[in-house]
């Protein structure tokens, strides 16, 4: 009889070894590991890390717009939970919400929110800006914008290949896969947000008041940061900017031998500025 109970414990240890080895070995830290042991699992832990990433990135789309709409549909999700579970919602202002798709659009929201602060990445409600570059062939003013708006976006704005608009946080692979024309799309930045893309925006700065009154500026230099200058010719014609323009390239040293104009153009290699003298 002892000897079976002798038996019975070996047995046990047997099993409880075979078991807790293998996890502690899984868990033992990256500090208790051989260098090779360690270098391999900090390897394998990147590629896995790779691999996640690689799975939800879309050939169309920037990572940041497609986390962005991951964070909003799991927000609808957890808000219709609890709805679905009898937890009244209630709206910015309080009121309770009674409807589960209004629920869905408040949860989805409040994530993206948190996660567009962390990413410096503009929003309007539950509308995400963005930047489109069109397929070859088309311009912001050839593309056809019905077809975004169709799914709830909005056109405001660009020139050349570059179409700004504001689109659902929830249909941005949407769009970006059922929109003709959509060669890449990524967002705009909460930290410049821009009000004009298609002209010099005069009447927003109460240009008409000032000219009324005599005042005109005279020895004034005015710096405007710029996205680009794609389309200036097209600008020119259509008399959103001065035909006395001067291009300097500022590559390797900013310099022009044309004298003083009306109107100078800088190009710079990380950044562009506009200089206008009034």
């Amino acid at each position: 009889m002892k000897q079976n109970r002798i038996l019975l414990c070996v047995v046990l240890f047997l099993m409880v070894f075979n078991i807790l080895v293998p996890v502690l070995h899984a868990q033992q830290p990256l500090s208790g590991m051989s260098e090779e042991e360690r270098n391999k699992k900090i390897k394998d832990a990147i590629e896995k890390k790779r691999k996640e990433i690689d799975e939800k990135r879309h050939p169309k789309v920037d990572h940041k717009l497609t986390e962005l709409e991951d964070e909003y549909n799991k927000g609808a999700e957890e808000a219709a939970k609890k709805f679905n579970a009898g937890e009244v919602l209630k709206d910015d202002n309080g009121v309770a919400i009674t409807k589960l798709e209004d629920a869905e659009k408040k949860g989805g929201g409040d994530t993206a929110k948190e996660f567009a602060k962390k990413r410096k990445i503009r929003l309007k409600e539950n509308k995400v800006s963005v930047e489109i570059t069109l397929e070859g062939g088309l311009t912001a003013d050839t593309f056809d914008k019905k077809a975004l708006e169709a799914y709830g976006g909005e056109d405001i704005g660009g020139w050349g290949r570059r179409l700004y608009a504001d689109i659902p946080i929830d249909k941005i692979r949407k769009i970006a896969d059922e929109v003709e024309g959509v060669a890449w799309m990524k967002a705009l930045s909460s930290v410049l947000l821009i009000d004009s893309y298609r002209s010099e925006g005069l009447s927003k700065i109460g240009f008409s008041n000032y000219s009324a009154a005599g005042i005109r500026g005279t020895g004034v230099k005015i710096a405007v940061i710029d996205l680009g200058f794609e389309g200036v010719s097209n600008a020119i014609s259509n008399s959103d900017l001065s035909e006395n323009i001067i291009k300097v390239d500022c590559t390797d040293a900013c310099h022009s031998e044309q004298g003083e104009e009306s109107f100078v153009l800088l190009r710079a290699t990380n950044h562009r500025k506009e200089v206008k003298q009034v």
